[in-house]
C-alpha cells in the first residue's frame, strides 16, 4: 500500500502497541514506510517476527519488538523504557493494544470487565505517564493531528489513542497532568 510522505517522521521513534497483528501491523509498516524508527509490542515472543521480516525486507529500518501483556502497567512501563533506552526516545507514541469482542450484558462478569478496561483503557493513561516526559524533555511540544492521517508537516510528537474511550481520557487525564503540552487524539485509527 502506498502512503503519502511525512518528512518529519523520518528518524523518529514510533511505538505501537498491538502492533503484531491487524491494525497495528499496518500501522507499523506505515510508519516504517515514513522512515521512522517503530518499536512494536504484542502478546506472543515471537509475535512480531512476520512483520520485522516484511518491513526489514522492504529496505527499510527493522523494526523493535518485545511480547508484553499491556495490562501489567509495571512491565508495560518498563518496556516502554527499554525502547527509549534501546532505539530512542519516543516521539509518537499509538495506543493501539485492545479487544472488541462482544459480550451479552448477562455475560459480563466483574473480571471480565476490569480485565477489558485494563486491556482496553487502563494501559493508554499509563503508557502516556511513561512517555510524555520524555517527550516534552526534547524540547518539542506535544501536538496531535485531527482526523484518521498524520496532517502536519512539521509535527514533533504525537500521542494517538483508538478508542473514543481512549480520548476522552487522554482529554481529561492527560491534559492536565503535562500541563501545557497539548495533547490530541485520533479516534477510530
Amino acid at each position: 500500500m502506498t502512503y503519502a510522505t511525512y518528512p518529519s517522521l523520518r528518524d523518529r521513534v514510533v511505538f505501537i502497541s498491538g502492533g503484531s497483528s491487524g491494525i497495528g501491523a499496518e500501522l507499523v509498516r506505515a510508519f516504517s514506510q515514513q522512515g521512522a524508527k517503530v518499536a512494536f509490542c504484542g502478546t506472543k515472543v515471537d509475535g512480531g517476527q512476520a512483520v520485522i521480516d516484511e518491513v526489514s525486507a522492504a529496505g527499510r529500518f527493522a523494526p523493535w519488538y518485545a511480547a508484553c501483556d499491556v495490562r501489567d502497567v509495571v512491565a508495560y512501563q518498563a518496556l516502554l523504557k527499554r525502547v527509549g533506552n534501546e532505539v530512542g526516545p519516543v516521539r509518537v507514541l499509538v495506543n493501539n493494544a485492545g479487544r472488541d469482542d462482544r459480550h451479552a450484558m448477562e455475560m459480563v462478569t466483574p473480571e471480565l470487565w476490569d480485565d477489558r478496561l485494563a486491556l482496553n483503557l487502563k494501559h493508554y493513561f499509563f503508557a502516556i505517564q511513561a512517555t510524555a516526559p520524555g517527550m516534552a524533555a526534547a524540547g518539542a511540544p506535544i501536538t496531535g493531528v485531527p482526523g484518521n492521517v498524520v496532517e502536519e508537516p512539521t509535527i514533533e510528537v504525537v500521542i494517538i489513542t483508538a478508542p473514543t474511550a481512549g480520548a476522552s481520557l487522554t482529554e481529561r487525564v492527560v491534559l492536565p497532568v503535562v500541563g501545557a503540552l497539548r495533547t490530541a487524539c485520533i479516534e477510530g485509527v
